[in-house]
């Protein structure tokens, strides 16, 4: 019996180890990209970014530190939103092309920023079991201030924090003729039935929509 918890402590220790590892090397890489933002322009910065940092993803995939993967969709929804937020006149005057691609931030509309920065909140969710039992100050400080009071969060709650946050300050773009309200008694259920109904809508960038996603 003694040495099959001297097993699991051995084995909880290693796990440990592992996840303060990748945090320092997520932490250093962030220090890179930082310096890259420091170094240029808003407009050249992004496209800089972007590519490091989807970079940075396909490699967290790889080798399984899908936590640090989160955390860099995250980053990257977040700079994407920032650079639409400063941008948005000369976006909205974009014309989309036959085909617009993905690593062509040139050619990018309103509506493909839109698009890219909720598929990388949405990503950043994901696994919900591992963020959920991963404290925020596994990352301190690279992600939070001095002054957070997320401190008792786990990743998790503070990535849907920042994706709500988002949603609470953005506008549906093209939004079709039958576009999202929050006109639904049901949507007051309490929360067993509340997670378990379905909400459907053709205006699937809509903040309120997304919201109401994100809170299932």
């Amino acid at each position: 019996m003694k040495r099959i918890f001297l097993l699991l402590a051995l084995t909880f220790a290693t796990l440990a180890l592992s996840a303060q590892n990748t945090a320092l090397l997520f932490t250093g890489q962030m220090n890179d990209i930082q310096r890259i933002i420091d170094k240029y322009d808003t407009e050249q910065a992004i496209d800089s970014v972007y590519l490091k940092v989807t970079e940075n993803i396909a490699n967290c995939e790889q080798n399984n530190w899908y936590v640090e993967a989160a955390l860099w969709h995250n980053f990257l929804a977040q700079q994407l939103a920032s650079y639409a937020n400063d941008y948005t006149w000369q976006l909205s005057t974009r014309t989309a092309g036959a085909e617009i691609s993905d690593d062509d931030l040139s050619q990018w509309t309103l509506e493909k920023y839109a698009q890219e920065i909720v598929k990388h909140f949405e990503a950043s969710l994901q696994p919900v079991d591992s963020l959920e039992n991963t404290a925020v100050t596994l990352y301190s400080p690279i992600i939070l201030n001095d002054s957070s009071d997320h401190t008792n969060y786990s990743l998790l709650e503070f990535l849907s924090m920042n994706y709500l946050d988002y949603l609470a300050n953005s506008l549906s773009i093209n939004a079709p003729m039958l576009s999202f309200s929050i006109n639904d008694p049901r949507y007051l259920m309490d929360n067993k039935n509340f997670v378990m109904h379905s909400i459907t809508t053709p205006d699937k960038l809509s903040p309120q929509y997304l919201s109401l996603k994100t809170y299932q």
